[in-house]
């Protein structure tokens, strides 16, 4: 797992889901299958000057997610999904 440049708009599976810590973001990551892609802002922080942060879209909520997250995140095969 890699992190990767997102494309803005595009779906994404999310992978991985038993790494991702139970909570993060008050959200429960094992009943989601696919995120939006919704870009990047810079956070200002207290003892920093700022930080990047993400934007999704994912079960109809929107949320932030640090950088660190989008290793969860691989691009959606829409091919593969229907089997």
């Amino acid at each position: 797992m890699k992190t990767r440049k997102l494309k803005v708009g595009k779906l994404y599976e999310v992978s991985h889901k038993w790494l991702i810590p139970a909570g993060y973001r008050h959200h429960d990551w094992q009943e989601s299958e696919l995120v939006m892609y919704l870009g990047e802002k810079k956070a200002k922080k207290l003892h920093k000057r700022f930080e990047i942060k993400h934007d999704i879209l994912v079960d109809g909520k929107f949320l932030d997610v640090d950088t660190d997250f989008l290793r969860f995140l691989e691009p959606f095969d829409e091919s593969r999904r229907h089997r």
